[in-house]
């Protein structure tokens, strides 16, 4: 990849020089010219070339020699004058490349933000070179997962504070637990759901280096067993967030920033498998559900029918997110769709105009038999919510309308543009909501007056509860927060016949010293053409190294009695400058599969 991209970068310099050179008015050439104060810029781009790529350069003129990539490629030499006969080239910062990159993401403008990184890339040094490829990634991403969009029915969507928009979700009242608890020392986003009376529970902690991940512990009668990461996949150097089951167990899904997706947080699932007894890898939901905004939570409702999920793509630097209602789809349709324009509008999820398409039979739907006392309460309950929303909305298209005025270039003045004739138009559906609900009951201030003359137990049972959505095709009720968690939780310790810690300096394990029977796991995180010494092992101790057929030399840290030691093991060595680390698994001296170690794991003896 790094050869390409430096390829690339060479072509990219030298290439609208030579075509701005044949257009009318500049004479024709046959060599590709730079002006001579362009000659360091050059020089540094070839240098950037690996060394399968020879070039030979003089104080006068730079000659490329001969490239072995893929196939033997020739160029034209590059002569070096003081005065140029074709225009210059403009150098590109890659700083304000990246901002217009990100930009582009952001606003779903994929094609025009792969530009803009390529050109980051081509002149960026070796300090913002992570950052920009980091983006290049996103971008790719954004690009193959909007070739595979899918089309949702939108049921409903409100606005929540991301404070608490958690208790809005269909959960059983009080499951939520306030963090720092016992499973999670942090302070997340999201706190700890645990029903009452639940006998496993999934949770998303800090690890030692800060990261979230997510663990799973069951109830042991006399205490919760040790947390346990899920699997190898889901370990990561970012976070991974919001764990929820499918109300049959067989669906984890969850919220990461660090897998494969759009940028942001992005939403997953994976799907247990009851051969292994394992969760397999974690899949992107893709888009729209996915975003390069952050979208936090998912889940399914109690019966299947509805898909709900939070996301602040609408929501513009505010602390707020959406909530969306989505008719679920077992096998849903995709297609492909580049337009910025039209994924704009497929992110939005507007409700659907079509009633019919919308089956209103789920849970929580209000079905408009209540008694008086109740029918001023959702009167009221709508009344204010309506309010709430239109004001909302105008504080929404006040901001818009000050980035739009600030706001210079073309590509993102459009996309706000849009968003803001969005916003407008759900405006105007709130205000026309609100002057039927008056049409319907005649004098709304009166019966809304009413409602304070109401039973005290009816209003207090009422108040007891927040309703959202009051009248529409879902509503939304806030569910309450659960006591403090007070369990007993086991926990986590290295095996002790596990070996592996973080020294100032790494060190190498003694020659003879791996297991020369029995099943172990290993973390391979370097192959290399040399050896390495102590200080490039990133404090690593203790590591083997062994050598290839192709004389390559491969290294791998620590010996682990068992699967979850190298799990939590994996991310130290990631953060240590070896972001590809994969765990591996031997028998004696035989490689074999991290599928066959756990089999024979779980039929080893356990030490007490």
């Amino acid at each position: 990849m790094k050869r390409k991209t430096s390829l690339l970068s060479l072509f990219l310099l030298v290439f609208p020089i030579f075509a701005a050179a044949q257009e009318p008015g500049y004479p024709q050439v046959d060599t590709l010219v730079l002006r001579r104060d362009s000659l360091d810029t050059a020089r540094g781009v070839i240098r950037s070339i690996p060394d399968t790529i020879f070039f030979t350069y003089s104080a006068d003129a730079i000659f490329t020699k001969k490239v072995s990539l893929e196939e033997e490629m020739t160029f034209s030499p590059i002569r070096i004058v003081d005065t140029p006969i074709a225009p210059m080239v403009h150098l590109a910062d890659p700083v304000e490349r990246l901002a217009r990159a990100r930009s582009c993401r952001l606003s779903y403008h994929f094609e025009e933000a792969l530009s803009a990184i390529q050109q980051a890339l081509m002149w960026a040094d070796d300090a913002q070179a992570a950052e920009i490829e980091a983006e290049y990634s996103l971008i790719l991403n954004a690009m193959s997962l909007s070739d595979n969009c899918q089309t949702p029915v939108a049921v409903m969507k409100k606005q929540f504070s991301l404070k608490d928009f958690y208790l809005y979700f269909p959960f059983a009242d009080r499951s939520f637990r306030n963090t720092p608890n016992v499973f999670d020392s942090g302070d997340g986003l999201i706190p700890t759901y645990a029903p009452k009376n639940c006998k496993t529970v999934y949770f998303s902690a800090p690890d030692d280096g800060g990261t979230r991940d997510i663990y799973m512990s069951e109830d042991r009668d006399s205490c919760w067993s040790a947390p346990v990461l899920i699997n190898e996949s889901m370990v990561t150097i970012g976070n991974e967030i919001a764990p929820v089951l499918s109300p049959d167990g067989k669906t984890l899904y969850f919220a990461s920033d660090a897998l494969y997706g759009m940028g942001g947080y992005d939403l997953y699932k994976c799907q247990w498998d009851e051969e292994t007894r394992s969760w397999g890898e974690p899949v992107n939901l893709g888009f729209p559900f996915s975003s390069p905004a952050d979208d936090y939570m998912i889940m399914e409702s109690e019966d299947g029918k509805y898909i709900l999920f939070a996301s602040n793509r609408e929501c513009h630097g505010s602390e707020n997110v959406y909530i969306y209602v989505i008719q679920h789809e077992a096998d849903p349709a995709t297609k492909s769709v580049t337009d910025p324009g039209e994924l704009l509008a497929l992110s939005l999820l507007e409700p659907s105009a079509e009633q019919a398409q919308i089956d209103n039979t789920v849970i929580g739907t209000w079905n408009g038999e209540q008694n008086s006392g109740t029918l001023y309460m959702e009167v009221f309950a709508k009344t204010e919510e309506l309010r709430g929303t239109i004001d909302q909305l105008s504080e929404d298209i006040g901001k818009l309308e000050g980035r739009l005025a600030s706001e210079e270039d073309e590509l993102i003045r459009e996309s706000i543009a849009k968003a803001i004739d969005a916003k407008k138009e759900e405006k105007q559906k709130a205000e026309k909501a609100l002057e039927d609900l008056s049409s319907e009951f005649g004098n709304l201030e009166d019966l809304l007056s009413n409602a304070s003359s109401l039973n005290t137990s009816i209003v207090s049972d009422q108040a007891d509860t927040e309703i959202v959505g009051a009248g529409e095709a879902y509503v939304f009720k806030k569910n309450r927060m659960g006591t403090a968690l007070k369990v007993k939780v086991q926990p986590w310790k290295q095996d002790s016949r596990s070996q592996f810690k973080i020294t100032p300096v790494g060190h190498f394990g003694p020659d003879g010293s791996l297991p020369k029977e029995g099943f172990y796991y290993q973390i391979f995180f370097l192959e290399s053409k040399r050896r390495v010494y102590s200080e490039d092992l990133g404090g690593l101790n203790p590591v083997y190294e062994r050598q290839t057929k192709r004389l390559q030399y491969q290294y791998y840290a620590g010996v682990f009695s068992c699967y979850q030691d190298a799990l939590h093991a994996l991310n130290e060595v990631r953060r240590r400058g070896f972001p590809d680390a994969v765990i591996a698994a031997y028998s004696g001296a035989s490689p074999i599969s991290v599928e066959e170690a756990l089999e024979l794991e779980a039929a080893a003896p356990q030490e007490d």
